[in-house]
């Protein structure tokens, strides 16, 4: 009998933090021991590509914005204990969040509770930060305002590019993420997470301009940046 607990990703079909992650877990002898991954993509694309190569369960849905009867499905065998949001850019509704067992938590590509949003690293670039991070919270009905459970910065370099980002947060996201759930099953309620600013898939001509501005400032070591605005 299979003991291993259960849980369900949600994924974007190209997006480079569920590739990243889900590559990174199926490669961990001790993480496959204990847990049976299964997928709802929202798309066909590169994730899925890596689906077929890890030989995982997966489905993709026709009802992303409510892919409950997917969920279900793929769990049909089996009682769902995580659900792990990962790259998935649609609300999640609150009867989906209460369906595991144990928890459902989101994957998010900074170190919160600052640049909340989607593709947010497009914003920490065209701010020239210093660090990112990436973060795993309790998912709520709201975007991003989950309790933080574990959290992990990294340096972001002078001549980083965002995609340089995408795939540091995911990397991160990918070390942290069984931590998560092990403290999720220990009931751990996590730490606040309110405040911070959020951004939403700004246009690349506005990072580009507002990054060349940043960027030239912290290469003189100028502290102040040109701010976009929330």
């Amino acid at each position: 009998m299979d003991e291993r607990e259960v849980i369900v990703f949600l994924l974007e079909g190209d997006g480079i933090k569920g590739r990243k992650v889900i590559d990174t877990l199926c490669n961990d002898f001790d993480f496959n021991e204990k847990y049976d991954l299964r997928i709802v993509s929202k798309t066909k694309g590169k994730t899925v590509d890596v689906l077929e190569k890890e030989e995982l369960n997966y489905v993709i849905t026709d009802t992303p914005k409510n892919p409950v009867a997917d969920i279900e499905k793929i769990t049909e065998d089996r009682r769902l204990d995580y659900l792990v949001a990962c790259g998935w850019s649609r609300k999640i509704s609150q009867s989906i969040i209460e369906k595991p067992a144990i928890g459902a938590v989101n994957c998010h590509s900074s170190y919160l509770p600052d640049y909340k949003g989607l593709s947010v690293h497009r914003a920490m670039w065209a701010h020239a930060e210093k660090y990112g991070g990436a973060s795993i919270h309790y998912l709520t009905e709201d975007f991003d305002q989950g309790n933080i459970i574990i959290q992990k910065k990294f340096e972001i370099g002078l001549f980083d590019t965002p995609l340089d980002i995408s795939k540091k947060y995911s990397k991160t996201t990918a070390e942290i993420l069984p931590k998560a759930l092990k403290l999720a099953k220990t009931g751990y309620e996590g730490k606040s997470n309110c405040g911070g600013r959020y951004y939403s898939k700004i246009s690349w001509p506005r990072t580009l301009f507002y990054g060349l501005v940043n960027h030239f400032m912290r290469a003189l070591n100028i502290d102040y940046r040109w701010e976009i605005k929330p």
